[in-house]
């Protein structure tokens, strides 16, 4: 899918775009429920080999929340 959508294919790109939009709705949840700025983890195959993801997702969160890719 990531390279697919590295070519322009459209599918890819609404899937990637979909998937970072439900991870930025849930770090929004959290941070209604929490009320204040978090840490986040972002760990596992996806962000480490996919660093595009991971600044997407940070690019949609919640602005104050601090974000860590962690290779463990």
């Amino acid at each position: 899918m990531f390279t697919a959508r590295k070519q322009g294919d459209p599918v890819a790109t609404k899937i990637f775009d979909e998937c970072v939009n439900y991870y930025a709705e849930e770090l929004a949840a959290a941070y209604r429920f929490i009320g204040h700025p978090f840490r986040v983890a972002l760990g596992g195959g996806v962000f480490t080999n996919f660093p595009e993801y991971a600044e997407a997702v940070k690019a949609r969160a919640p602005k104050d929340c601090e974000f860590k890719v962690i290779d463990t």
